[in-house]
């Protein structure tokens, strides 16, 4: 038996404003019953996504008093995302393309 997309996915997609607070983003999440949600501009259009992760790192990040000289890329995105106050900021947004890189792939045969 093979399960296809839509047999998992929701047929509306739950949104919010680049600037909804976190309280916002945590009552859509609850009241559509949803682990992550898209985050538009003023225009409707997709910016990236805040999922139930993104919400944790709140929680879970310490204080940080000093910037260590050998923290990585994840974790000073980690410790900005801990600090966020807005969807915006709190977000996980799509990685540009590489310039060299094609729009799409092409398929097999």
């Amino acid at each position: 038996m093979s399960i296809e997309v839509k047999d998992v996915m929701g047929r509306v997609a739950i949104a919010v404003q680049a600037d909804a607070s976190f309280a916002e983003i945590v009552a859509a999440m609850k009241r559509f019953a949803v682990g992550a949600v898209t985050v538009i501009d003023a225009d409707r259009r997709p910016m990236g996504v805040v999922s139930e992760d993104d919400l944790l790192l709140k929680e879970i990040d310490t204080v940080r008093h000093s910037v260590s000289l050998f923290e990585t890329r994840k974790q000073r995105r980690d410790h900005q995302k801990a600090a966020a106050v807005t969807a915006s900021q709190l977000m996980t947004s799509p990685r540009s393309p590489s310039p060299r890189a094609p729009a799409c792939a092409t398929p097999p045969g």
